[in-house]
């Protein structure tokens, strides 16, 4: 692969969905040893602040076990990168920072300069002394990912853009930067971590190089003296050589990425190994958004989880009623308030109103007295006894039909009908014809 190849891909690529593919080709395979430098410069302009360097030198962590502390960073930061910040991995590494931060009081404004350290002191540390400088996605994905690690511990008000953190960044220390005995002596117990990378007789060169590398404002708020100019110049010499041949060399190929080499865990480390000893008795807190673990959802009222239209309980809703049902909120027709007769109730075993078939009787009236002309009744009173329709004896019958004049279907009224329309007694049409005849037949 060329040396510039992944480059090209870069800038074809869009910082704001590809940030962490960017993210790591930068800290693996075209700077690892220079986002590490960079990342290195940024722990010392921590400790130009003196409520900061206060903090840490209560803990008193550098000074027992600097290079677990060392480590103990950056390995934090890789494990959130490592599968991807929003995995799982990257959540539970986040949750383990959390965690160890939650023991103490820190102001959202120190959280937001030493987040802006990590962004903004590995790009100019590429941009001095990377074998080249850093491209516009290249930048804007360590802007990303540092707002992304800032959301995910909690800070408010994180910067968006890498411009935001770069003004943060300087405005911060131009009125927070200040001597303090606590600033040396934190500053000091890192660099003899560092110095312990090299051979013996080139630590003290180590830590006057280190110093070299920094500038004036940081110097005096360390309490430490700027280094002489031609050691200056001689470290930015050798620097921007050494940058030269990176240049010259093969790009590193993708099956072979840098991680980082702790010196505190030569066989490999945990989450759990990270930290004080102390972060393992902490309960672990979720992060902004996330649920508790094993926490139930809340209660909801039951009248909230009805649609706006939804029918009250114990009625059928819209639609599903049956045929001819009354609508809701009617009173149905054959329901009366109590103590009120119903009007024309039937009596049991009849046919309701509406449902006798064609020719049949109103109610009120027996079909049973109404036979065809011609045929006896099928329950006809044994002689002696009086019909109870028949008339006393020696008295005409009135000669009134029935409500309603019924006679049978097809037969027509003979020719000498009352004008009213119903046939004259005696005549085959008349209704009560046959049970008179019956009758007078059979009384002595």
């Amino acid at each position: 692969m060329g040396r510039c190849r992944r480059l090209t891909r870069i800038r074809q690529m869009d910082p704001q969905r590809d940030f962490e593919q960017i993210y790591r080709w930068i800290t693996q395979y075209e700077f690892p040893r220079d986002y590490l430098h960079g990342t290195s410069v940024a722990f010392l302009r921590d400790y130009g602040v003196p409520r900061i360097s206060r903090l840490l030198d209560r803990t008193q962590e550098f000074e027992r076990a600097g290079q677990k502390r060392y480590d103990d960073t950056v390995l934090i930061a890789y494990e959130m990168v490592r599968d991807g910040l929003d995995s799982e991995q990257g959540r539970a590494a986040a949750r383990h920072l959390n965690r160890i931060h939650g023991r103490y009081r820190i102001p959202n404004e120190d959280f937001l300069y030493v987040l802006a350290t990590t962004v903004v002191g590995p790009k100019r540390w590429i941009d001095r002394f990377g074998w080249r400088p850093l491209c516009a996605q290249e930048t804007e994905s360590l802007a990303l990912v540092g707002r992304r690690m800032g959301e995910m511990m909690g800070i408010s008000e994180v910067p968006g853009t890498y411009a935001e953190f770069e003004r943060l960044h300087d405005a911060y220390e131009r009125e927070m930067f200040a001597y303090d005995p606590a600033n040396r002596r934190v500053a000091a117990a890192t660099l003899r971590v560092m110095a312990a990378w090299y051979p013996a007789p080139l630590r003290r060169i180590a830590v006057r190089a280190s110093l070299a590398v920094l500038d004036e404002p940081l110097l005096t708020a360390l309490g430490f003296r700027p280094q002489p100019a031609w050691l200056r110049a001689a470290v930015h010499r050798a620097l921007r050589l050494r940058a030269a041949c990176i240049r010259l060399l093969p790009a590193r190929p993708e099956r072979f990425p840098r991680g980082p080499k702790p010196r505190t865990y030569p066989f490999g480390w945990t989450l759990d190994d990270l930290g004080p000893h102390w972060a393992q008795s902490r309960p672990v807190q979720p992060l902004p958004g996330e649920r508790p673990p094993g926490a139930e959802p809340r209660d909801e009222d039951p009248s909230d989880l009805q649609p706006p239209d939804a029918e009250p309980p114990g009625e059928d809703p819209p639609g599903l009623q049956p045929p001819n049902a009354e609508p809701p909120g009617e009173k149905p027709s054959d329901v009366e308030p109590p103590g009120q007769e119903p009007p024309h109730t039937e009596p049991p075993g009849e046919d309701p109103p509406g449902l006798q078939p064609p020719h049949t009787e109103p109610p009120g009236e027996k079909p049973s007295d109404v036979e065809p002309p011609g045929q006896e009744p099928p329950n006809a009173e044994p002689s002696g006894e009086r019909p109870p329709d028949a008339e006393p004896p020696g008295q005409e019958p009135s000669g009134e039909d029935p409500p309603g004049g019924l006679r049978p279907p097809g037969v027509e009224a003979p020719e000498h009908q009352a004008s009213d329309g119903r046939p004259p007694e005696g005549a085959a049409g008349h209704p009560r014809s046959s049970v008179v005849r019956a009758h007078r037949e059979e009384t002595p």
